[in-house]
């Protein structure tokens, strides 16, 4: 649905491309910068979290 949209604004073949490429470079990054969140951030987080039954469900609801 992203793509589509921002697919959508080109106006000719050349810039079409540019923007498949755009929406494909910014797409991997997105998930990289996901990726390395849940490896290095969240994960350490969590055990945090779990160690205190309050936290935990306060973050589980929330």
């Amino acid at each position: 649905m992203i793509g589509l949209t921002a697919l959508g604004k080109a106006e000719d073949a050349v810039t079409l491309g540019r923007e498949a490429i755009k929406v494909l470079i910014k797409g991997g990054l997105f998930i990289a910068t996901i990726g390395l969140l849940m490896r290095y951030v969240l994960t350490p987080l969590l055990h945090q979290l779990a160690r205190s039954p309050e936290l935990l469900v306060l973050f589980a609801i929330a």
